[in-house]
This record gives C-alpha cells, sequence and structure tokens, in this order.
C-alpha cells in the first residue's frame, strides 16, 4: 500500500522521516508494527516514530509511539535495530546516533540508545555511559547497527555495533551480549580483519554461522 503523503501526519521540514525504517512486535497481540527514524526532526535533536498503518489508503499514519533525541545535531534515528534483548518476547529498540558529541572535546564520538521494552509502549532506557557512547572524537559510534543472534547460546540475542572512522579511519566493531543488562563483550579492529581496510564497520550483516560449529 502507498500513502498519500498529503494526508500523512506532518514530521516537519527536513525531518528526514523513513532516513532509516525497521518493524517489530512490540505488543503481546503479536502484530508487527513499523519503525522510522527522523534524524533531524525535533528541532535537530531527532525522533523515531512507531507506527502503524491505516486500514484505508485515505487516512494518515497511526502514530503509537514517538522517541526523542537528546542533543542536537546527534542524528538520533540514523539506524535502528529492533530486536527483544531479554528475552520476554516483546521487542526492543536500538536507536543509532552517530554524531553525538561529548563536552569539551572536538565532538562526534556516536552514541547508541538502548529502549527496554516495558508494554504497551512503555520503553525503558538502559543507561551505560561506559558501553553505549563512542570514545574516539569522529569515531561516530552507532553509525550501523545489527541483530546478530545468539553469538554464546545463552538464550538471548546479541547486537553489532559500527564506529567506522574510529582509530583514524579504518574502523571498529563492538559486540554486545543481550540480557537483561545489555554488556559490551568485544571490539573488532579493522586491522585485524585486513591491514588496508577503511571504513570498517560501515554497514553490518546479520549473523550468520559460517563454519557450521552451531555457533553463530
Amino acid at each position: 500500500m502507498v500513502l498519500n503523503p498529503g494526508l500523512s501526519k506532518t514530521f516537519g521540514d527536513d525531518s528526514y522521516f523513513g532516513y532509516s525504517v525497521s518493524s517489530g512486535k512490540f505488543t503481546l497481540t503479536n502484530t508487527y508494527l513499523y519503525v522510522s527514524g527522523a534524524p533531524r526532526a525535533g528541532n535537530l535533536k531527532g525522533k523515531v516514530y512507531i507506527y502503524d498503518f491505516p486500514a484505508e489508503n485515505d487516512k494518515g499514519l497511526i502514530i503509537k509511539k514517538e522517541i526523542d533525541g537528546s542533543q542536537i545535531g546527534e542524528y538520533f534515528g540514523y539506524c535502528l535495530c529492533v530486536v527483544d534483548l531479554n528475552a520476554d518476547g516483546l521487542d526492543d529498540l536500538v536507536v543509532g546516533a552517530p554524531l553525538h558529541s561529548l563536552k569539551s572535546t572536538d565532538g562526534d564520538q556516536g552514541k547508541i540508545y538502548i529502549f527496554l521494552n516495558k508494554k504497551n509502549f512503555t520503553f525503558d532506557q538502559f543507561e551505560d555511559e561506559s558501553i553505549t557512547t563512542g570514545s574516539q572524537a569522529g569515531g561516530r559510534f552507532g553509525s550501523s547497527l545489527s541483530h546478530l543472534g545468539d553469538l554464546n547460546n545463552d538464550g538471548f540475542s546479541d547486537i553489532a555495533v559500527g564506529a567506522p572512522y574510529e582509530d583514524s579511519g579504518v574502523g571498529a566493531v563492538y559486540i554486545f551480549h543481550g540480557g537483561t543488562k545489555p554488556k559490551f563483550v568485544q571490539k573488532i579492529h579493522a586491522q585485524k580483519v585486513h591491514h588496508t581496510l577503511r571504513g570498517f564497520g560501515f554497514s553490518i550483516s546479520k549473523g550468520s554461522d559460517i563454519d557450521g560449529n552451531n555457533y553463530i
């Protein structure tokens, strides 16, 4: 179905609504809803919208939830990852903001926001600045996100986060294990993959069991 743009909710000029798009099961009804990032909405702080489509094409989008960014120009909503991190049967949401900047620095360290679904479109933000914020100016941690599956077979889904301009522009990928309290477990340096790589982590594929050992 193609929605009539003139009848859709107004997201503001140059909001970049739809810059990132995903879908997930955010309620116990087991039906899919849609998620879109608008990294220039909300006075340039960025927004993420969870919504449904109307039954008829002459109606606007049905907005279920709006989530706001926290910093002007951080590009909150640049990328999205919908994944059930804590294995409670409800999808959670990870949002990338690769231009997030720490105070009194050259900026663009990047950040990810982890929102754990508490039902009824209520989300608790998991906050641990030591693992959710990039450490290198210009590294753009949070430029890409991917649901990898359950890497360590502990019953929780895991994710990868790209920081394509860390380490003088060669890039890195960070691995996080899911759980009630997601945790950072590994940084993969581009140099460990190939010495000529640059921008490593700009995009990330989903997980796959390449060697057939029952681990992704």
